[in-house]
C-alpha cells in the first residue's frame, strides 16, 4: 500500500496516473451493475428488469448521498496530509468514520421501512411495485457494507493511492458476477438472488479491506487515538453533509426524471433502465476526473502551492474533452449492439439508442460543470458546488415535463 504526495511532480502526469485506477474501478463497478441487469433481463424477464430499473434511481440516491460524505471528509483528510499534519490527520480519520457509520445506518433504516412509499411517490406501476420494494430493501441491507468500503477508499484516495482498492474491488466485482450467476440462474432465486449478491460483494468488499486498513492505522499510530471527538465529528458532519447534499441532489433530479418515464409504460422504462446503465459510463468517470481533481487541490491547498491548482484545471478539462469524443464515438458506432446484450425487445432497444444519442454530446457541458465543482470542492467552497447542482437538477426536471405535457415527445 503506497500514498502519493500530489503537491510535487508533473501535473498532467500525477492527475493521469491517479485518475486510471479510479475509472477502472468506476468502470468495474458499472459492470457488474451492468451485468447484473442483462442477467435478470435475460433470466427472470422484462418486467424484473423494469423493477430493478426504476428502484436503481433511489438506491443510487441512497449510495451517492454515503458517498457524498466520505468525499467531504476526503477533503479535510487531503489538505490535512498535504500540510502534513498527522494530528489533524489522525483525529478526521476516527470522527469521519464514527460520522459516517451513523449516517449510513439511519439512512438503511428509513429506506428499508419506507421503500413501498417511496416508491408509490415516484409512480411506480403497481404490476412491478412488490418486486421493486422488495429490491430495495435488500440492497438498503449491504448500505453499512458500501460505507465502510466506501471510507477507507477514501482515506487512501485523499492521500493520492488509488491502486490498492482498485484491486479489493476488482476481486468483489468478479465474485459478485459469480454470484449473480448462480443465485438467479443456477438456484432460480429470481430478484431476490440479484439484490442479494449485490449485498454479498458489499461484505466482501469491506472485508478484504481490514488487513489494509490495520495496517494503515498502525503506520498513523490510530490505536493512540481510537476515541471519538464528538466536536471533531460535528465539524465533518456539518461539512460532509453540504457534499452529500451535493452529490445526492443530481439523483434527486433523476428521480424526478424516473417519476416521469414511469407514466409512460414498462417498454419506456425498460429503455431508460438499461439507457441509464450506460450514461452512466459517461457521467461517472467525468465525476471520476473532478474527483481526483478535489483530492490534488486539497493536497495542494494544504501544502500552500496554488500555482499548481490553477494549472490541474487545465488538464482535468482536457482529459474530460478527449473521454467525451471517444464515448461518443461509442455510442454512435455500437450503441443499439450494446443494449441488445440487455433484452430482445426491438422497441425497448429503439428507444434506448435514441437516447443515448441524444445524450452522448450533452456530455461536453457536464464536463466542463465537473470539473469546475471538483475544484470548488477541493477549495472548499461546497455552498457553490450545491448551488450549481441545484440549479442544474431544476433545468433537467423541468426540460423533462415540458416535452412531455406539451410536445408529446417521449
Amino acid at each position: 500500500m503506497k500514498t502519493h504526495d500530489l503537491t510535487k511532480g508533473n501535473i498532467s502526469h500525477q492527475l493521469l496516473s491517479y485518475l486510471l485506477p479510479l475509472i477502472l474501478s468506476n468502470y468495474l463497478t458499472l459492470t457488474y451493475n451492468a451485468v447484473d441487469s442483462a442477467i435478470v433481463g435475460r433470466y427472470i424477464g422484462d418486467l424484473a428488469l423494469a423493477a430493478v430499473g426504476t428502484s436503481n434511481p433511489l438506491m443510487t440516491f441512497s449510495l451517492l448521498f454515503i458517498n457524498g460524505i466520505c468525499l467531504g471528509a476526503s477533503i479535510l483528510i487531503g489538505k490535512a496530509y498535504g500540510a502534513k499534519d498527522k494530528e489533524a490527520l489522525r483525529r478526521q480519520i476516527v470522527s469521519g468514520l464514527a460520522a459516517g457509520a451513523l449516517v449510513s445506518l439511519a439512512l438503511s433504516a428509513v429506506l428499508i421501512m419506507f421503500a413501498r412509499p417511496i416508491l408509490l411517490l415516484l409512480q411506480v406501476p403497481v404490476a412491478i411495485l412488490t418486486e421493486a420494494a422488495l429490491y430495495v430493501r435488500i440492497i438498503m441491507v449491504g448500505l453499512f457494507f458500501h460505507f465502510c468500503y466506501g471510507y477507507f477508499s477514501t482515506v487512501l484516495r485523499a492521500m493520492g493511492d488509488s491502486q490498492t482498492t482498485l484491486f479489493i474491488l476488482a476481486v468483489s466485482a468478479g465474485l459478485n458476477v459469480l454470484g449473480d450467476y448462480l443465485f438467479v440462474v443456477v438456484f432460480g432465486w429470481g430478484i431476490v438472488g440479484a439484490a442479494a449478491s449485490t449485498v454479498l460483494c458489499e461484505l466482501l468488499s469491506s472485508l478484504f479491506c481490514l488487513p489494509f486498513l490495520a495496517s494503515f492505522m498502525g503506520k498513523l499510530a490510530i490505536k493512540q487515538h481510537l476515541a471519538v471527538e464528538w466536536t471533531i465529528v460535528k465539524k465533518i458532519f456539518s461539512f460532509s453533509m453540504v457534499s452529500a447534499l451535493q452529490q445526492s441532489s443530481l439523483q434527486i433530479g433523476k428521480l424526478g426524471t424516473q417519476a416521469i418515464v414511469n407514466t409512460l409504460g414498462t417498454t419506456v422504462i425498460a429503455a431508460y433502465s438499461v439507457s441509464s446503465r450506460f450514461e452512466d459510463y459517461a457521467m461517472v468517470p467525468l465525476s471520476t476526473i473532478a474527483y481526483a481533481m478535489t483530492t490534488f487541490i486539497a493536497q495542494n491547498i494544504g501544502a500552500g502551492t496554488s500555482a499548481r491548482v490553477r494549472r490541474s484545471i487545465f488538464a482535468s478539462l482536457s482529459f474530460s474533452l478527449i473521454y467525451v469524443l471517444a464515448f461518443a464515438g461509442v455510442m454512435y458506432g455500437a450503441s443499439g449492439r450494446i443494449l441488445g446484450l440487455f433484452t430482445q425487445e426491438l422497441a425497448i432497444i429503439r428507444l434506448g439508442e435514441a437516447y443515448l444519442l441524444t445524450m452522448s454530446w450533452i456530455y461536453l457541458l457536464c464536463a466542463l460543470t465537473n470539473v469546475m465543482q471538483g475544484f470548488f470542492r477541493g477549495m472548499g467552497e461546497l455552498s457553490t458546488t450545491l448551488y450549481s447542482s441545484v440549479v442544474n437538477i431544476s433545468v433537467r426536471v423541468a426540460s423533462d415535463v415540458y416535452p412531455k405535457n406539451w410536445t408529446h415527445i417521449n
